[in-house]
């Protein structure tokens, strides 16, 4: 009841708000060919509610707009938790960050529409590939844009009407199975926008020279080895997307074992939130008796270090989440474990990163052999996995 009443209340404000400011409907064509004719135009790209991978898979469309036209001035408002992915992208002129308790008060909310407002963009993007947010819409609208490009939202929500009397421009919505990535440089395609989709996430040259220190702290001797690390973390809020703790001590005792390995623990730092801003403990603890000696270990909460670090590994092993997408947006050489997730919708399009997924989506069909197995054929000379330890 209290989730239908809430739909029912964001239609009735997107009505109000087409009844007594309405929206000049247009064509995309007639849209495109007055964004064209400016020499200089804005868009503002809003999405404060996406998670780290979804935000990551849009960032070829930066690339792309850019190309397209270098004099493109792109701003996008992000949230407090999601604007780590493109606070650094060189694409971008500027990242607005969307504090949603904050907002909540009504003079800081005006306050912040009123900012926007005197940027004069000349088109606003609710970004949206598969779950559109109201409050994109929202902002795009009150932004006081030129135009609003969007997505209908007709198919979502038992009949969102937000893209109806909110934006300016709507575009049919993709088919379902397409990847992520398409249906975001489909949502620019008008404006003349085309380019490949590797996602793209910087750290800087600052962020790299710290990770190199922190490699020398390491210690590991240096010789032929591949370093090999493996994340111990993940959304708890998302139990069926993680692999068993009792798996992942397997495949860190038969990585130990090779002498063509050298394991790196990458653990989630003290009072780290995931995603879903639940404590993400790791199973570090649960495993670390049944390792060999002491294990190299890794930890900090800035994702922008973490990403740098992951750079000096020859792979990285990981569940489906944001630091997979973090890590193949930097160029890490990626090997994830999806469960019911798509990669053929999820997983980017890019050479570097590599996926195992159990046909039955349930990770206790994935066994720590074959994760092992494709580890020794992605990095590792040999072949023939060594017995697996008794699994406590």
């Amino acid at each position: 009841m209290i989730v239908r009443l809430e739909r029912l209340g964001r239609n009735v404000l997107a009505f109000l708000l087409g009844i007594f400011f309405p929206v000049r409907k247009q064509l995309p064509q007639t849209m495109a060919r007055d964004f064209a004719s400016n020499p200089s135009p804005k868009i503002l790209f809003i999405r404060p509610h996406q998670g780290l991978g979804d935000l990551l898979l849009a960032t070829p469309i930066f690339r792309a707009l850019k190309k397209s036209n270098p004099s493109i001035r792109i701003h996008f408002l992000a949230d407090t938790y999601n604007a780590v992915a493109i606070r650094d992208n060189s694409r971008l002129d500027r990242v607005w960050v969307w504090d949603k308790k904050r907002m909540r008060h009504p003079f800081r909310f005006w306050s912040f529409i009123r900012t926007l407002r005197r940027e004069h963009f000349s088109l606003a993007i609710p970004l949206s590939s598969h779950i559109p947010s109201f409050t994109s819409y929202l902002i795009a609208r009150l932004s006081g844009a030129d135009r609003v490009l969007a997505y209908d939202t007709q198919p979502f929500y038992d009949g969102a009407n937000w893209s109806r009397y909110l934006s300016h421009v709507e575009l049919p919505n993709r088919p379902e199975t397409d990847p992520e990535w398409v249906k975001f440089m489909e949502l620019v395609r008008p404006l003349g926008a085309n380019d490949t989709f590797e996602p793209e996430f910087e750290v800087g040259p600052a962020r790299e020279t710290w990770a190199r220190e922190e490699w020398v702290k390491l210690d590991l001797p240096v010789d032929s080895r591949k370093k090999i690390g493996l994340f111990f973390g993940g959304n708890p809020d998302r139990p069926e997307r993680l692999w068993p703790a009792p798996y992942w001590g397997d495949l860190a005792v038969a990585l130990q074992k090779n002498k063509e390995a050298a394991l790196v623990a990458i653990v989630p730092p003290k009072d780290f939130l995931s995603g879903s801003r639940a404590l993400e403990r790791g199973v570090y603890g649960q495993i670390a008796p049944r390792l060999i000696g002491v294990v190299p270990t890794f930890s900090n909460s800035d994702l922008s270090r973490v990403a740098a670090f992951l750079k000096g590994l020859d792979l990285f092993v990981c569940v489906d989440g944001g630091l997979f997408h973090i890590a193949v947006a930097t160029g890490v050489h990626t090997l994830g474990l999806f469960f019911k997730t798509d990669p053929d919708r999820w997983k980017p399009p890019v050479s570097w990163a590599t996926v195992l997924r159990p046909a039955d989506d349930v990770p206790t069909s994935l066994p720590p052999e074959e994760v092992y197995q494709k580890i020794c054929e992605m990095v590792l000379k040999s072949k023939e996995a060594p017995p697996v330890t008794e699994r406590i």
